[in-house]
């Protein structure tokens, strides 16, 4: 039975064993980061912080390069498990 306007569904068409094929040889692949979307918009982002650093007064950078070495040892210490206050 078929509701008025509507065309029948096309039929199914089986999966072939090449098909089945091409799908796990394409799913081996290693595919890199920088190919994702992922990877593009981290290439970006870098594309972006980099201008920004340019453009940055010396007293911004030096702010920055400060923030970044304080992380880095908060980082050191939460590994050797001597994060008390920060």
């Amino acid at each position: 039975m078929q509701a008025k306007g509507l065309k029948e569904p096309t039929a199914c068409v089986p999966w072939t064993d090449e098909e089945e094929r091409m799908l796990l040889d394409a799913s081996k692949e290693n595919i890199e980061l920088g190919d994702t979307a992922l990877g593009r918009v981290k290439r970006r982002k870098m594309s972006e912080c980099k201008k920004a650093l340019r453009d940055m007064s010396e007293e911004e950078f030096q702010d920055l390069i400060a923030a970044r070495a304080n992380r880095a040892t908060e980082n050191k210490c939460k590994c050797n498990g001597q994060m008390d206050a920060v």
